[in-house]
Parts: structure tokens; sequence; C-alpha cells
């Protein structure tokens, strides 16, 4: 039986080898870290699955404008990308690349479309993520994140995936 769209030929060909080295598709990125934005019910605690409700990411970082002698310091965004919550309720910020040195960095989470039924968030949700180096010197990140602004709660960290929940009413 053949598939839809499937379409079969003949040709004549010649046989030759090729090596292809392939990667592990699940091999973690020691350079990639992942946040995960729960989207839940306030009043019931329970994840919004029935609708979506979208986002906009910005990283803010702060990067001296002065000399080493006079640091003057100044918040740099970056645009991270828009998200979607899925039928689990479940907005995957994927792939973020980690920082090259230590420091504090800011994620600005801003809701532009709530889920059917709830109330757009007024202010955005401001986590921050601080990054240190290992004793070999990778780059990870500490487990001390927290919720600066916005109904929303740290869930867990575990490694390089951290989950939080955003409240909504």
């Amino acid at each position: 039986t053949l598939f839809p769209y499937t379409t079969l030929f003949r040709s004549s060909y010649s046989c030759s080898t090729s090596i292809l080295n392939l990667a592990p598709v699940n091999e973690p990125k020691d350079d990639l870290y992942t946040i995960i934005a729960n989207k839940a019910d306030t009043k019931t605690g329970k994840l919004i699955t029935e609708s979506q409700a979208e986002f906009e990411v910005k990283m803010i970082s702060q990067e001296n404008i002065g000399t080493t002698d006079e640091p003057e310091m100044e918040d740099v965004e970056t645009y991270v990308g828009k998200y979607t919550t899925d039928n689990k309720g479940k907005a995957k910020i994927e792939n973020l690349q980690k920082p090259t040195k230590p420091g504090i960095y800011k994620y600005e989470i801003t809701e532009t479309k709530s889920p059917d039924g709830y109330v757009k968030l007024e202010e955005p949700v401001i986590l921050q993520i601080e990054f240190e180096e290992d004793i070999n010197g990778k780059i990870i990140m500490k487990n001390n994140p927290i919720i600066l602004s916005g109904d929303a709660s740290i869930k867990s960290k575990k490694n390089d995936l951290l989950n939080i929940t955003i409240n909504n009413l």
C-alpha cells in the first residue's frame, strides 16, 4: 500500500560510499538553557490549558559604558522572541544562549495576549538569573533565580532548566 502523495520511479545509479557523522539528539548543550513559563489560574492554581497565552521576552544585561576605574553600568535589552503556551499551559523559551561571563541577567516576560476568559497581566514578569563559573571555568546558572516583579513564582530549577509559574485572574 502506498501513502498519499507517494510517487514511485526507477532510475539507474552508481554506488558510492559516504561517511555521515551524526550527533546524538538528546545530548545537552553546555552553552544553552531553557525557561518554561507555566500559565496558571490564580484562584485554582491549575494550569490554563483551554486557550493560549502569548508572551514577548527580552533579556536585560548590564554593560559597562565607563572605564575600568570609573564604571558606569547601563541596561542593554536584547529581544529574545515571542512565545505561545501549548495545550498543557506551558511556553518553552528554549535554546537560550548562556552568557560568556558571570553576572546577573534579567528577563522581562510581557503577556501580549491572555488566555480566553482571563485578564491580561498589567505589568511584565521580571525574572532574575545569576550565572557563575564552576571549578572547570564553565558558565552555569546559580540556584538562586528570583522573581523581581509580576504575579509569578519559581516552580523549580534543575541544572539548565528553570520552571516558573505565571498567574492570571
